[in-house]
């Protein structure tokens, strides 16, 4: 009996090793390997600047300085400013507002800010007209420049081009005579660029042929309001972590008519056919029959304080 018990065990555990001989050892107290798992830092997102978009011209009212435009099946209004860069696609040559006729193709970069209007309006950065057949230009503003062995490096603010030239491209300035070169090109300057070839990378990486320059318009409002600031015996001023901008000394200095109603606390801005209404502590800014948004104005000592993009948006 013994001697069949011994061979009965004998043959389940020759059945054991040849059933599992496939399977992993497994040792007790042993802890099973981990895979550590780096993961990337996420890209840093950068905040649009402003917004492109491809459009047909529905009409333009003179008198408001407004273009009404078709995207895709929404209209939108573009207001039209002194310094809107308008170009012609086929040239790179100045154009003219007042000459889009109904159902010309444009590309258009206009602000992120809207009124909350039907439709809604927005402040026109840059207008390429003539885009029918396509075009080979491009807007952008300057977020950084570098110089290295191969030439000049430019990215933009909203993250979508990198430039590389040397100093041989083709650099013409908007709307003046001045002789530019590419060590004129600044942080914050507005570039239109002509290339026909740009990679699919995000940001898109192109070789430019020619380059308009548009110089940033901001940085000379905000020295003349310096010099404004000083002799009014005001000066800018920090809330929330946004600057602040004294309201009347900035308005009147780009030529509008200010009036306080101390009882609604709330101040009028008008010029020409253009009127802006705000309310102390208030974020929405009646923008003649339509709103938009900041943050809301301060009154400090008795002086009425604006956000200073603001101040741009009004110049």
């Amino acid at each position: 009996m013994k001697k069949l018990l011994s061979l009965m065990a004998a043959f389940c555990m020759l059945f054991c090793l040849t059933a599992f001989a496939d399977e992993p050892l497994l040792i007790a107290n042993e802890e099973p390997a981990v895979e550590e798992i780096t993961e990337e830092p996420a890209a840093e997102m950068l905040q649009p600047s402003f917004i492109m978009i491809e459009a047909s011209v529905v009409s333009y009212d003179a008198e408001n300085t407004a273009l009404t435009v078709l995207s895709g099946e929404e209209e939108l209004v573009l207001m039209i400013a002194e310094n809107t860069v308008i170009i012609d696609a086929a040239t790179g040559i100045p154009a003219s507002v007042e000459n889009l006729s109904a159902g010309t193709k444009i590309i258009a970069y206009h602000d992120i800010m809207m009124t909350m209007s039907i439709p809604p309006q927005t402040p026109a950065l840059a207008i390429i007209t003539g885009t029918e057949n396509g075009c080979n230009r491009f807007f952008m503003e300057v977020a950084s420049i570098s110089v290295g062995e191969e030439g000049y490096t430019v990215t933009d603010t909203n993250g979508n081009y990198i430039l590389n030239f040397t100093e041989e491209v083709a650099l013409t300035p908007y709307r003046t005579r001045n002789i530019v070169t590419v060590n004129n090109i600044e942080v914050g300057d507005r570039l239109v660029f002509t290339t026909d070839i740009l990679t699919m990378s995000i940001p898109a990486v192109a070789n430019p042929s020619e380059i308009i320059l548009i110089k940033n318009a901001d940085q000379k409002l905000l020295a003349d309001l310096d010099d404004v600031f000083a002799e009014k015996n005001v000066a800018p001023t920090e809330v929330d972590g946004v600057v602040y901008l004294p309201l009347r000394a900035a308005a009147e200095f780009m030529g509008y008519t200010v009036d306080w109603n101390g009882e609604a606390m709330s101040i009028i801005l008008t010029r020409e056919n253009r009127s802006y209404t705000l309310t102390i502590g208030q974020e929405d800014y009646g923008f003649n029959r339509s709103l938009m948004y900041f943050p809301a104005p301060a009154l400090l000592d008795s002086t009425t304080f604006v956000p200073i993009d603001f101040v741009k948006t009004i110049r």
